[in-house]
This record gives C-alpha cells, sequence and structure tokens, in this order.
C-alpha cells in the first residue's frame, strides 16, 4: 500500500479514471502535475482574454503544462519566468512569448516594463518563495488574480491589503486537482495536444531520481518503473 510499489490499494473503484487509451507507464505525470496545473489555469481562464498579459513563474513540470494550457486555449500574451535556461528553452518551444531569466533580475521589474506598466491580469507562481510572491503580487494589474501553486513556503512581510486593495486584485490557493480537472487534461492528451516529457528511472535507482529531482536537474517529471 504505498506510491512506489508494484500496486496501490484504493477504497472504491470510484478513484480510478479510465486513461482513454493512454499509455499507463507515462500517463501519471497527467494526473498530478497536468491536473493541479490545470486546477491553476482554469481559475485564470476567464481574465486570459486576447491580448493580455499573464505571467507563469517556475517552467518545470507543472509549469510547463500551464504555458501548454494557456497557449492551446487562449490569446493571452504570456510571459514566464524563471532561473534555468533550459527550462525557458523548453517553455520557449511549447509557445511561450516572452522568455525572462529571473536569475539575476527584479522579476517585478522586468515584468512592468515589458508591459509597459500595466502588469499582468494573472500570476501562476509555481514556486512560492518570498521572491516570487513579492513579484508575483507586484506585477497584478487591475482586478488581478495571483495564483499561489509552488510550496517553497514563502512569506509576504508587507501588507497584503495595500497591496491589493487599490488594484481590487485577489490571491488564491489550493492543495490539488479535481475529477474534472483530470478528466480534462486526460482528454487533451488523448487527443495528442499535449507534451508529456517523462523520464524513467528503474526502482533501484529511485534515490538518484530524488536527488535529481531535489538539485533540480530534470527537467521532465520523473516515474519509478516498479516491474519489467
Amino acid at each position: 500500500d504505498g506510491g512506489l510499489a508494484e500496486f496501490v490499494l484504493v477504497r472504491d473503484k470510484r478513484s480510478l479514471i479510465a486513461l482513454e487509451g493512454l499509455e499507463p507507464l507515462t500517463a501519471g505525470p497527467l494526473t498530478d502535475a497536468g491536473a493541479t496545473s490545470w486546477h491553476g489555469f482554469s481559475r485564470i481562464r476567464p481574465r486570459l482574454l486576447p491580448g493580455a498579459n499573464v505571467l507563469v513563474i517556475g517552467a518545470g513540470g507543472l509549469g510547463s503544462f500551464a504555458v501548454q494550457y494557456i497557449k492551446l486555449l487562449t490569446q493571452a500574451n504570456l510571459i514566464v519566468a524563471d532561473i534555468t535556461s533550459d527550462k525557458l528553452e523548453h517553455a520557449r518551444s511549447l509557445g511561450a512569448d516572452i522568455c525572462v531569466d529571473s536569475s539575476a533580475i527584479d522579476l517585478g521589474r522586468e515584468v512592468m516594463q515589458l508591459t509597459e506598466g500595466q502588469g499582468v491580469v494573472a500570476v501562476l507562481d509555481f514556486v512560492g518563495n518570498e521572491q516570487t510572491i513579492a513579484a508575483g503580487i507586484a506585477v497584478l494589474g487591475k482586478l488581478g488574480s495571483y495564483g499561489l501553486v509552488g510550496a517553497e513556503m514563502g512569506g509576504y512581510p508587507q501588507s497584503l491589503f495595500t497591496a491589493l486593495a487599490t488594484k481590487e486584485a485577489q490571491i488564491f490557493s489550493f492543495m490539488g486537482p479535481t475529477i474534472a480537472d483530470t478528466q480534462a487534461v486526460l482528454a487533451l492528451a488523448a487527443e495528442g495536444a499535449l507534451v508529456n516529457e517523462v523520464e524513467l528511472f528503474e526502482l533501484a535507482d529511485v534515490g538518484e531520481a530524488y536527488r535529481r529531482l531535489g538539485t533540480g536537474e530534470l527537467t521532465a517529471r520523473a516515474v519509478i518503473r516498479t516491474s519489467g
């Protein structure tokens, strides 16, 4: 009864969702990273009108799905920020309009310059440290929406009322996707609309998978193969 086992115990068949012909070995990330990103995207989707500016912070496993949803299903202008060049290059290959290396710049100031002082209608922050939270809130435009998805446990040292009230902006967060989120992502994947990059590891190499996850070396989602 565990995630790194050949079999996982579920309480009821209602916990199982049909994969619609997708390969079970590689479909796992769609139900986790893919569906979690979809939930955040669905919360900001009504704001993403043609030409609207939207910011995605963090272009890793979750962020790369958000990039795809925004470019597939809206005509918004997408800005992606990350501190790793290969992740930014991947985001660019998925259709990001502007990619920003935030490792050595003031991200908030850069985004405000890119948007000619207007800011963005929405932010999806897949990092969630103090720097990304501050930047994400700072660049919100009027009636903007900031979604905190990343869990690096950052804080916000200033008054949120002062930061948000004059803009009538909002913040939201959540713990994970719904069944409807998962079904929507699986449907897109079944149509061949999504890039779902997976790196397979044998069970004996799980330590290496965790090591690479911890150092940020993984550009795809790690999947552990428990049997041959």
